[in-house]
């Protein structure tokens, strides 16, 4: 019996047609196959194996499926790249396809599309929730340390020394504890009266305190003093505003217009244990209305 008639009959993997013994088994993607099913195969221009299911390039080339996995698929054209981009609000695409997104005015990636915002910036989804909110009076996209847009603005005069919501200062301590308190007081005013208020607050306040933006205020502003040992404050929100400064050993007053609060205003009492433990945020308890002097 010739030596051939041994040997194991070899099936294509593709055809199930037998392989001659005086042919070669090719091997296409793991498999074994016939020379006519192997014929039908392209070869991979990475490693130069044959494979049937060739993977496109956006260079217009093929690879193998081993091959492509050291590529990544873009997810608009679905050619395979070797490099891709991250679109925001978007997937992820090839170099070609990237072109095609607008670039975020704020952060400069590219983005699935992009809001316009006071002064014209065009910004991507996350820009636009992190940074931005609507103007208080018209629906114009603006910073979120701003109340107007810039044409609001010019009907709401502002004030260069009432600080950013999120102002927060090294704590000042007046007195000599162990016990500190301090107040936060929104006000809010008449929209062309509100930088006359805050001068006329910053003139009371001295160095005791500072003013800050809030938002949930239509126009005004959020009056914050320091901590200190004694603090008592009035019922009526046009009276003066008295704590006893012990620094001076002499009573302190905050006087403010009828014209500068227009509201109820709520006050936010703050507490403190000695100072090394104090923190800017160590709040107490938030009161309806100014608790009744001591008496």
């Amino acid at each position: 019996m010739p030596p051939a008639a041994l040997l194991a009959a070899v099936v294509c993997d593709d055809c199930a047609h037998t392989i001659p013994p005086d042919q070669d088994a090719t091997l296409v993607d793991g498999d074994r196959m016939c020379p006519d099913c192997a014929a039908d195969a392209v070869y991979c221009d990475e490693c130069s194996e044959r494979t049937r299911e060739p993977r496109r390039t956006a260079l217009d080339t093929q690879l193998c499926a081993d091959c492509a996995r050291t590529w990544s698929k873009c997810g608009d054209c679905h050619l395979y790249s070797r490099y891709i981009t991250a679109i925001v609000g978007g997937g992820e695409v090839c170099d070609d396809c990237r072109d095609a997104y607008p670039i975020c005015d704020d952060c400069d990636d590219r983005c699935h599309d992009t809001t316009t915002v006071d002064g014209g910036n065009e910004v991507c989804i996350g820009c636009r929730v992190d940074d931005y909110h609507e103007c208080v009076d018209c629906l114009a996209l603006i910073q979120r340390a701003e109340d107007y847009c810039a044409s609001c603005a010019l009907d709401h005069p502002g004030h260069d020394e009432i600080c950013s919501y999120d102002y927060k200062p090294t704590p000042v301590f007046h007195g000599r504890g162990p016990l500190f308190l301090g107040l936060e007081l929104e006000l809010k005013t008449p929209s062309r009266q509100l930088f006359d208020a805050a001068e006329a607050a910053l003139t009371e306040l001295g160095d005791l305190g500072y003013l800050k933006h809030d938002s949930s205020i239509d126009c005004g502003f959020e009056l914050v003093t320091h901590r200190h040992t004694e603090v008592s404050y009035s019922r009526e929100t046009t009276d003066p505003l008295h704590w006893y400064n012990p620094d001076t050993n002499q009573p302190a007053s905050l006087t403010l217009g009828t014209s500068a609060v227009t509201e109820n205003h709520s006050i936010l009492l703050i507490t403190a244990v000695p100072r090394a433990y104090c923190g800017p945020t160590d709040y107490l308890s938030r009161l309806p209305h100014p608790p009744a002097a001591a008496s």
